[in-house]
């Protein structure tokens, strides 16, 4: 409702002072308890100034304190993301802001997660800010040093000046080892993209491989293996690792990499939980569906969309927002997890 009346003020609908709340009441079809609460928001914003009991509020003249409508670009690490939940909210949530968000024409993967072609790609883009999915720690660094704001969903964020947000995963992450060391499982790999891994493995992998450390297991490429992007590569990705030492447990970050799993062993008879153990980083709706459920790592996808919100009502009032959230994240148990 608050950003119903502010966007009429911003398009002149209502010049001087807007209209009595019984009548904007009766116009809009909302009870006036709705209504009032609405323009004391906009009172607190500075927007509008009461004029005593029982009078119209005036609008104020201070348009620095007003919000602006803004094309925000979606820059996703592949088209697939942009289906995920998370990013369904952030539009609606956007839209109803009144932004216009749009999906950039190129992916991260198009772009080879190259701040030169990035560089260019943003450049010829008409984007008053970005959101930015999963980007290596190069990319954020360079979006940080733009004038356009930007916003690191997921992606290694973790100390550089740029806002963000994601789930606090490496808890969770410990609770999934810590559940297959018990089982007797020693053979665990974990399928991560590039950016996660190169320069140097991220905090993330780091805690992967520290807990495989900690039960005196050795690590090697085995463990957190190399594999070129795409559909082809990591189709050749698991037929290496199921050739010679299969490993026990599979950890994957993405619901579609656990969905091409699931189809790879169904394809060779290769059981799970019983040959093979899964468990996916991150949640999925079609999880629901299967049977036995799926090991995963859940969070609260609609604080990541509140925290979008929030950033681009603050620039779009002219506040430089950098502020990173953290999203409780909890391991939530499932039949793909068996003994060894």
């Amino acid at each position: 409702m608050a950003e119903f009346v502010r966007d009429a003020i911003e398009r002149k609908v209502f010049v001087s002072e807007v209209p009595g709340i019984h009548q904007l009441a009766a116009d809009l079809g909302v009870n006036h308890k709705t209504v009032t609460k609405a323009l004391e928001i906009l009172e607190d914003q500075g927007i509008l100034k009461s004029a005593g009991r029982g009078r119209r509020r005036r609008i104020v003249k201070a348009t620095s304190k007003m919000r602006a409508s803004l094309r925000i670009g979606i820059l996703c690490i592949e088209s697939a993301d942009s289906s995920i939940d998370p990013v369904i909210d952030i539009q609606r949530l956007l839209t109803k802001s009144g932004n216009t968000p749009f999906f950039a024409d190129k992916t991260l993967t198009d772009l080879k997660m190259d701040v030169r072609r990035i560089h260019e790609f943003v450049k010829s883009s008409e984007a008053d800010a970005w959101i930015v999915l999963a980007a290596s720690r190069e990319v954020l660094e360079w979006f940080a040093s733009q004038s356009v704001p930007a916003f690191a969903l997921f992606g290694r964020r973790q100390g550089v000046n740029i806002a963000g947000a994601g789930p606090l995963t490496r808890p969770a992450l410990v609770g999934i080892m810590e559940k297959l060391f018990n089982l007797g499982h020693r053979r665990i790999v974990m399928l991560s993209r590039e950016m996660r891994r190169v320069p140097e493995p991220s905090e993330f992998e780091q805690t992967f491989l520290n807990c495989l450390r900690d039960h005196a297991i050795e690590v090697g490429s085995y463990h957190l293996p190399a594999w070129e992007e795409g559909r082809d590569g990591f189709q050749r990705l698991l037929k290496s690792l199921f050739k010679v030492s299969p490993p026990s447990a599979l950890i994957v970050h993405e619901p579609h990499q656990l969905v091409a799993i699931l189809q790879f062993v169904a394809g060779r008879g290769i059981r799970v939980p019983e040959d093979v153990s899964l468990a996916c980083l991150d949640f999925d709706h079609s999880f629901r569906w299967c049977k036995p459920a799926i090991a995963h790592i859940s969070w609260d996808v609609r604080k990541a969309a509140g925290c979008v919100e929030k950033w681009a009502n603050e620039i779009s009032r002219g506040v430089d927002d950098r502020k990173q959230t953290g999203i409780k994240a909890v391991f939530a148990e499932g039949g793909t997890i068996g003994r060894r």
